[in-house]
């Protein structure tokens, strides 16, 4: 606006005026500016870089990312905790789409996840690294590696590397599995069910559970797969559920392992009771049939009952 102004008083005193006025306007506009100039330089090319609403929208951190990336000499497994995954959004980019523009040399084969409520672990024969921005680091619901090396980076940004096989290891020993089925047991070509982990399987009306399902990659899938976990009635009908698969599913890569977090809430009016808990793998666009169970190499329903939930005891 105070540009707007000057504009037209120059123009009104170059109208009406002798030639010199609009000269001396002119010099009043150049030292407007230079003072302007020198009065805003801080905030503009200092401070407001340093805004954390400025850097989240320039994605500063992922650039932090993708520096350290090119320094890189030797390719490692590499995972992305990003809370930013919806790629149809037209005016936002997600990672995947945005660190392409920021990288030098050609992109590495990079998973990306929301640590909010997911985990990928990466095949790896030794170790793979993991990206965590916005202060963020593994979730408190999954057991963190025993033995990490953790590298500080720029603004709140951090690597962590890490051996695979040792955490594997390590997250075993929370694991359950469905005692009436023996042998492995796989949905569809692309991923094999591993187990779960459930916090507590005794809970009153209006209480609700965690539970972790465990996945490992079998075949390359597409980018819309779901996990679907739901609670039933006795009469078939769904009580609760907590559907999620927190990755861009088709960054992931055979022998890669998801432990994804599901959060169920049963309604207050729930009776006493046990109810069971299945679940299964689905495609998120259309109405799209589950991917079938197969079980000794029989192909099933498409869900799984992994245990029962007791309502009615607190």
């Amino acid at each position: 606006f105070p540009g707007i102004a000057v504009q037209a008083a120059y123009a009104r005193l170059r109208e009406g005026a002798e030639e010199h006025a609009a000269g001396v306007v002119a010099a009043f506009v150049g030292v407007l500016i230079l003072v302007n100039g020198a009065w805003t330089y801080v905030d503009y090319f200092q401070r407001w870089g340093q805004l954390e609403e400025v850097r989240g929208f320039h994605q500063a951190q992922l650039a932090t990312v993708a520096r350290d990336l090119d320094q890189q000499v030797a390719a490692v497994p590499t995972a992305i905790c990003s809370s930013v995954l919806n790629e149809e959004d037209s005016f936002w980019r997600s990672g995947r789409q945005s660190i392409r523009f920021m990288m030098e040399r050609e992109e590495t084969r990079i998973r990306w996840y929301d640590c909010g409520s997911a985990q990928v672990v990466p095949m790896a024969d030794g170790e793979a690294q993991f990206y965590f921005m916005n202060n963020a680091t593994f979730g408190e619901w999954v057991a963190a590696p025993a033995e990490a090396s953790v590298f500080p980076l720029d603004g709140g940004t951090q690597r962590i590397v890490a051996d695979t096989q040792r955490w594997l290891e390590e997250l075993a020993s929370h694991v359950s599995t469905p005692p009436q089925i023996e042998g492995p047991l796989q949905f569809g070509e692309e991923m094999r069910f591993m187990g779960y982990d459930l916090d507590r399987r005794n809970l009153p009306a209006g209480g609700a559970i965690e539970l972790l399902t465990f996945w490992q990659v079998s075949a390359a899938m597409p980018a819309e797969r779901s996990v679907f976990v739901h609670l039933m009635d006795d009469d078939g009908q769904l009580l609760a559920q907590g559907d999620g698969f927190s990755v861009l599913s088709d960054t992931l890569m055979p022998g890669d392992v998801v432990i994804q977090l599901h959060r169920l809430v049963v309604p207050e009016d729930t009776e006493a009771g046990d109810y069971p808990l299945f679940i299964g793998v689905y495609s998120r666009l259309g109405d799209r049939p589950p991917l079938p169970l197969i079980v000794k190499g029989e192909e099933q329903e498409g869900r799984l009952e992994i245990t029962s939930i007791t309502v009615g005891i607190p």
